[in-house]
């Protein structure tokens, strides 16, 4: 893989590339879990948006996350991106702003678009994920919404370009359980399910074709 290493450099060529075909399911599903079905259902399915942040902070390029509130729900406690069900006459790009600002407190900033990736189905919740990809060149602070989200986490994006970053065994606590599937492990965070497949793709936006 490359890296644009200057936040500048990194959103030119990220808004190049996703012009172009995207990596899509094949690079999904190098970090779906063994029980995920990768059906993909025509009709039935609730729609919802995530966005996929990238802020700079003194100019090196970190993803925003959030780490859900143990609520019991289907997600709870998981580590995500910011993101929710899609209102009546939204477009996708509206919902991934719109739960970004409400999860985030993020409100006196606008990021730019880059565009959106493959979207992607999560069976748990039967919802079809729609991932934005955004930029905030700010040092804004962020305030979360206390009753959804247990902390905010900036996460360098060189950390994900290390070949030690990939656990393909790891142990998660879900609805069903134990179960075991490849994570994103860094800095003591775990990201894996839907998460780890969206940034799957997205990271393979860097890879050499």
């Amino acid at each position: 893989m490359q890296l644009q290493h200057d936040f500048k450099s990194l959103k030119n060529f990220l808004v190049d590339r996703m012009q172009l075909p995207l990596p899509g399911q094949q690079a999904q599903l190098r970090m779906v879990p063994p029980y995920r079905s990768i059906h993909l259902p025509e009709t039935g399915f609730k729609k919802s948006s995530v966005c996929l942040l990238i802020k700079s902070k003194n100019n090196d390029p970190h993803i925003v996350m959030i780490e859900r509130t143990d609520d019991g729900k289907v997600h709870s406690g998981q580590i995500a991106f910011p993101g929710g069900k899609m209102e009546t006459d939204e477009t996708i790009y509206q919902t991934a702003l719109r739960e970004l600002e409400e999860e985030t407190g993020l409100s006196s900033a606008i990021p730019e678009i880059a565009g959106s990736l493959t979207p992607l189905y999560i069976p748990p919740s039967n919802f079809m994920v729609y991932p934005v990809v955004g930029f905030l060149n700010s040092d804004l602070e962020f305030s979360p919404n206390i009753s959804e989200v247990k902390r905010i986490l900036e996460i360098p994006l060189s950390s994900f370009f290390v070949p030690e970053i990939i656990d393909a065994h790891a142990k998660h606590t879900s609805v069903r359980g134990i179960v075991t599937s490849p994570a994103y492990c860094v800095g003591g965070i775990v990201i894996w399910g839907a998460s780890a497949m969206i940034l799957s793709e997205f990271l393979a936006l860097f890879e050499k074709s």
